[in-house]
């Protein structure tokens, strides 16, 4: 085998079977040599009735193309590496703002504890002003009725009253001896 240097490079192989069996009777590759991918023809020629030439073309690309093919492989690097900052950028937000929410949830479940608490403190003031004040009036008043009650029921049922006595707190009767006989007077004058 025999090779020339140059944009076009030349393989010879002098055997037809060995050219088929490796190329499987001509076309074109797709190879990548030492990670550059090229472009291989190949084709097959009879100088003889007994041997075959293979001739292989390798389309190397010259440095424009490669510096090309470079600068392609570095902007979707960019691109990609653009993509992941989006990403982390959108996952930082997310995560912001669940922070964010579950702050909030706090402060207004203290805040609704903070006024229930109040709530139940003005409840519990407002109760014990009420008993303070109004159980008072309530005993006074029943004390009040119940006297007056007693000394009616006593009259209607004629229970024997000591003349010009006055039933006391103590419930007893208490005699007044100056009014009992101003009143013995009256009755004996009548």
């Amino acid at each position: 085998m025999s090779t020339s240097v140059g944009k076009d490079t030349l393989l010879e192989a002098s055997s037809a079977n060995k050219a088929k069996r490796r190329l499987g009777g001509g076309g074109v590759l797709k190879m990548t040599l030492d990670n550059t991918r090229h472009r291989i023809s190949t084709t097959l020629s009879s100088k003889t009735r007994t041997s075959w030439c293979c001739c292989i073309h390798l389309n190397l690309p010259s440095s424009g193309e490669e510096e090309e093919e470079e600068e392609e492989e570095e902007e979707e690097e960019k691109k990609k590496k653009k993509k992941k900052k989006k990403k982390k950028k959108k996952k930082k937000k997310k995560k912001k703002k669940k922070k964010k929410k579950k702050k909030e949830k706090k402060r207004n479940e203290e805040k609704e504890e903070q006024k229930e608490d109040e709530e139940k403190k003005k409840d519990e003031k407002r109760k014990k002003k009420k008993t303070s004040i109004i159980p008072v009036f309530i005993i006074i008043y029943l004390r009040w009725k119940y006297r007056h009650w007693k000394e009616d029921t006593d009259s209607k049922l004629n229970i024997n009253v000591p003349t010009g006595a006055k039933r006391g707190r103590t419930g007893e009767f208490e005699v007044d001896e100056e009014e009992a006989a101003v009143q013995e007077e009256e009755l004996l004058g009548n």
